[in-house]
Parts: C-alpha cells; structure tokens; sequence
C-alpha cells in the first residue's frame, strides 16, 4: 500500500480551511455551539459535558491565535510551531537513501588518493564508488578498508555497506567490468566503463559497447541496469554536438530502452570534465525505467571538493525508496571493557590510593576501585567508522584541504570570461598538490618504519605479527565459486552440480569383459583373493561438505 504524502498548509491558513465561520472572529467552541443550536441537538448536563469535538476544538482554540487580514478573512498562526515541527515528517539522510559514484580518478597509484575517496564515501555514505582510469596494472588491486569492505568496482571486491551487497561478476572484456546487487530490494546490474579516445579507437568502442549490450541479454534478466562511466562522447543536447562515440551511446541507450541522467533538470547546466578553460559532458550515467523512479536527484561536483584533484567532475546517485521518513533520534553509547593485561596494573594501583584507607563506607570504597579500573579502560566506538590509516594526521588533511581550496579557485577562474588569474592559481594548485605528494610519502615512510619497528621488538611473536599485519593489506578473503566447466558461469543449483560429478568421477568408463571374482570372505587372511574398492555413502557426505561447507546432498545411486 503507498503512502500518499501529507497535506502541509502554510504557517496562515484562512479559518475557512479550518471550517469555521468566516464573517466575524469567533472562538471555535462558540461556532460549535451555534451549529449545535441551529440543529437543536445540543445537549445539556452531566452526562454531556464530554463531547470529542468540544475537546478537539478546545485544544485548538488553546493553541492559535486569531488574527484578523485585510480581506476579512480570520487567519490562525499557531502558537507552538517547535510542537508543530515535531509531529511533521522530515526529509533526513536515512538508511533508506543509497548513493553510488562514480569519478574518472586519472591515476590511482598513490595511496592518498585512495585514502580520500573512502573517507569520502564514509562521509557521504556511498555505497558503491565506480572509478576509471587508475592506471593500475593486470594483478594491482586498490586498498581496501577492513572496516567497511568497500572497495573501486573498476577492479572490484565484494563489500556490504548497510545491508547492501554487492558482488563482482567475471567478465571477459577489460575496458568494462560488473557488479550485482540490489538498490532497495530491487536487483541491480551495475556496470563500469571506458571508452578511449585515441585515434584509430572507433572499431574497439563499437566492439566494447557491443559486448556491454550482449552482457546485459545475459545477465539482465530480472535486473535493472545502471551503466558509469567515461564515454569520451558529446551529445547535441549537453555540448551542442554529436560525435562517434555520443552516437555509440544513443544507440545503445535507445536499444536498452535506459535514460540519460545527465539530462535531468537538476544536471542543467553542469559539466563533467573542466580543465584549460575548456569544459563539457563526457561522463554519463545511464539508468533503466525501473531504476530511475527511484532517482532522487544527480549531482555533479563542479567545485571539485569529492574530485580527488581530478580533471573530471564526481557524479554521485542518490536513490530513495521513500523520500518521507519518521525521524527516530537513537544514539548507541560507546562499550567498555577492561583488558586482562591490565589487571595487575590495577592491583597494585589500588593498594597504594590513599583514599582506600580514608573510605568510610563500602560504596566510598567501590567508587576508587572504580575510578582506577576507569583509568585502563579501552573504549570501543558504536559507530562504525572509516578507520585512518598510521599516516594520517592534521599535516596531511591540512595539506589536502589547501590543496582543495586551491582547486576550487582555478575552477571559479576558469568559469569567468577573461579571466587573468587562471595561470596564478593553476600554478597554485600544481604547487599544492606536489607538497601533498611529499608530505604524504614522509609521512608513509615514518609509518612503515613504526611499524618494522614494532614487529622486531615482539620478540619470538615477531613472525605471527609480520604475517598478521601482511594479511591485513590484502583484505577480507574471497569466497570460492563453483562455476560450470563448459559455460564458465556460476553454478546456481549446487546439489544437482556435485552428485552429477561424483556420479562421473567413479562411474565406469567402458562396460566391464572380464568376469569379476566374488569378493573374499572376511576370515580370509590380508593378500588372498581380489577386493572390490567402493566408495560409502559416508564419505561421498563428508567429501561434499568439506568442498561446500554445511550442505547435505542425497546421491541418488545408479
């Protein structure tokens, strides 16, 4: 069933509205009474002192104020608007509201940049950030947060971001890649893409579109889509013309029956890519039907503060089920614990407080036993936030916040026409990001030497640490799949998948010639006769539980 939305009136409403006599200023209760004259139905006595309209009417005439206009009307300002305020339904960042990005990153070897795009998608509450061209090679991965999951989907990895699920999906092409998922309970089929602009690159881009097209017959079923990317393309509508790659796009978007967020009205005058005085629309966001009723609003980062330092604007989707929601105000307090080591420490902390021995009282000497435990206490955060890395510290973001300051200038001097300042502060924010560079590198370095340092000082733990810090950098393992030999696909129905196998694996291959000997009986001793080797019911169940985890299967025999 949907909810209709709320009927709001304005801070004045005319005592028409309120369905009370209009002609001259009256109190509610005193219109009430009239009506109940005129009817003769008004009644007297105790047993009718208590009407639900007197009472509704009561708290009314209580709580506005009659204030006559000067068309005659009355008009009723309420006395408690904050009272008012409270019962409205707001619109408030919720769990409900998913947003997904994406941004051209235009190199991703550095390691703060991928520390600034998952503290912005921790800021902003992104659940999926979609990247191009990070320059990275064949088997480079970007960081990944432990804490979060989240990761680029240009090379992907799974991660779960408030109940939302995202999974990479295997595709033969390099220059677009797909994850799966879902967006309001509804199945989602996300997409990456790079289109070059090269010369000599007309053929490849037909082909990659080509193969977007045949993935999306493939997987698409039951699945909306949505396609970033940087299309190198132009549109008549957004740049005024159309080019090779802009009609690769309109074909594609009118085959797929998908929008063009871009042309929303809130995009309206916006542009993706800004550098040299020169400005357009390369980077598109294409959504299926189904997918855009859910679209909120698109917003494209001109002032370059989620940019990255990039030459392209940051495109970020904002998907809601319910723009209306009831604000619940629950805040989780932080959890304390006391840690073993620290026991003793405690101990021998509270022999020597010399307000035990003043304490008059056992709760007097509870409360120093207390307040020394409080001192060793660790303090575990309810909210789960990004964590910073070793490195980070106020010289870093002071460093990268004078380095945003200064990409915003150049881009309001690029804006201006005439502009004489945009080499200065071209220069500015060239001079910036190079101390960005350096400070972070040092800072990098003093952190891996803190950390070498830590490691040999543990002693004979000195290995099990190195390795436990190792396994940290690459991230939460992946989950095996078990995929169709001759397809590649994944295998849905697991069950029939393993019994056609081990019927395969131990079925003979050839119809038997010779005649088989019955087998030994048990007396006989270890070495005489032949033995006929069968594999039990058993251990075909422990063998498949071992490969699947906790899955029971039933192998039907021959």
């Amino acid at each position: 069933m949907s909810r209709q939305k709320p009927m709001q009136r304005a801070p004045w409403t005319s005592a028409s509205e309120l369905g009370t006599d209009t002609t001259s200023a009256v109190e509610p209760r005193e219109a009430w009474a009239r009506e109940q004259d005129r009817s003769g139905a008004r009644k007297t006595g105790p047993a009718h002192r208590e009407d639900p309209r007197e009472g509704a009417l009561q708290e009314m005439a209580h709580s506005v104020n009659d204030v006559q206009g000067s068309d005659g009307a009355v008009r009723r300002r309420p006395r408690h608007p904050k009272a008012q305020q409270r019962r409205r339904r707001v619109r408030h960042q919720n769990p409900g509201r998913i947003s997904i990005a994406f941004l051209n990153l235009h190199g991703g070897r550095r390691l703060v940049k991928w520390e600034e795009l998952y503290i912005g998608m921790e800021e902003e509450g992104i659940t999926l950030y979609g990247v191009a061209e990070t320059h990275l090679r064949d088997l480079e991965r970007p960081p990944v947060n432990p804490g979060t999951g989240r990761a680029a989907i240009e090379k992907v990895q799974p991660g779960e971001v408030e109940g939302s699920t995202w999974t990479p999906i295997d595709s033969c092409c390099a220059e677009h890649t797909w994850m799966v998922g879902h967006v309001h309970a509804t199945p989602v089929l996300a997409c990456v893409v790079y289109l070059s602009v090269a010369p000599n690159q007309h053929s490849e881009n037909t082909n990659i579109v080509h193969c977007i097209r045949q993935d999306i017959e493939r997987w698409g079923q039951g699945h909306e889509v949505l396609i970033l990317g940087d299309f190198n393309g132009h549109i008549q509508e957004l740049d005024g013309y159309t080019d090779h790659n802009g009609r690769l796009l309109l074909e594609m978007t009118q085959e797929l029956s998908l929008e063009i967020a871009n042309l929303r009205a809130d995009c309206e005058g916006t542009y993706t890519w800004c550098a040299r005085g020169l400005s357009s629309c390369i980077d598109y966001a294409l959504v299926s039907p189904g997918l855009g009723k859910s679209l909120r609003n698109v917003h494209i980062d001109e002032e370059g503060r989620h940019s990255l330092g990039s030459d392209h604007n940051r495109l970020r989707l904002q998907f809601e089920a319910s723009a209306w929601r009831h604000k619940v105000k629950k805040h989780e307090p932080a959890t304390r614990f006391l840690p073993d080591a620290a026991y003793e420490e405690v101990a021998n902390e509270f022999e020597l407080c010399p307000g035990r021995e003043q304490a008059d009282t056992y709760e007097q000497y509870i409360a120093q036993l207390r307040q020394i435990m409080r001192k060793h206490e660790k303090i575990v955060k309810a909210r789960r936030g990004f964590s910073r890395k070793s490195w980070w510290d106020g010289e870093v973001q002071g460093a990268i916040k004078a380095r945003r300051t200064a990409n915003r200038c150049h881009r309001q001097c690029v804006k201006r026409p005439h502009s004489e300042d945009v080499q200065a502060t071209w220069q500015e924010y060239l001079r910036r990001k190079r101390e960005v560079q350096a400070i972070t590198q040092r800072k990098i370095a003093e952190a891996n030497h803190k950390t070498l340092h830590a490691i040999k000082s543990a002693g004979r733990g000195a290995a099990a640490k190195f390795w436990t810090y190792v396994s940290r950098l690459d991230g939460k393992a992946t989950q095996p799949e078990i995929r169709t030999e001759s397809t590649g696909d994944k295998t849905t129905d697991l069950h029939r998948a393993l019994t056609d196998y081990l019927h395969q694996l131990y079925a003979q291959p050839h119809p038997s010639t010779h005649t088989e000997l019955p087998c030994p009986d048990v007396s006989e001793p270890t070495g005489t006769g032949h033995q006929k080797w069968t594999v039990a019911r058993s251990a075909i169940d422990r063998a498949i539980s071992k490969i699947a985890g906790s899955i029971t299967v039933d192998v039907v025999s021959k």
